[in-house]
């Protein structure tokens, strides 16, 4: 099923190693798509995102939990099990 785009205007972003402040977030088919500055307006803007992972220890994780098989294969099997998955999207509450 495909997912609506959206866009989102955010204050702060954390994308994992810097803040990025005053930016605008264009989610196609559930997946950040773009981030830029372009057309940011503040009247609209959640005041903090921060990237977050479904927790694939209870969600399933292709019978390899990270804490116990802490490798690169493990990583390898999630992101085949994660293709697999449904619904995987963007959001914000």
């Amino acid at each position: 099923m495909k997912k609506k785009d959206k866009t989102y205007h955010i204050k702060n972003f954390y994308d994992g190693d810097k803040k990025l402040e005053k930016v605008v977030l264009e989610v196609k088919n559930g997946f950040i798509y773009k981030i830029s500055r372009k057309g940011y307006l503040s009247s609209q803007a959640f005041d903090i995102v921060v990237p977050t992972f479904v927790d694939l220890q209870v969600y399933g994780s292709n019978q390899r939990l990270l804490s116990e098989y802490p490798s690169i294969k493990t990583l390898e099997k999630w992101i085949v099990f994660i293709k697999k998955m449904e619904p995987i999207f963007f959001n914000l509450q």
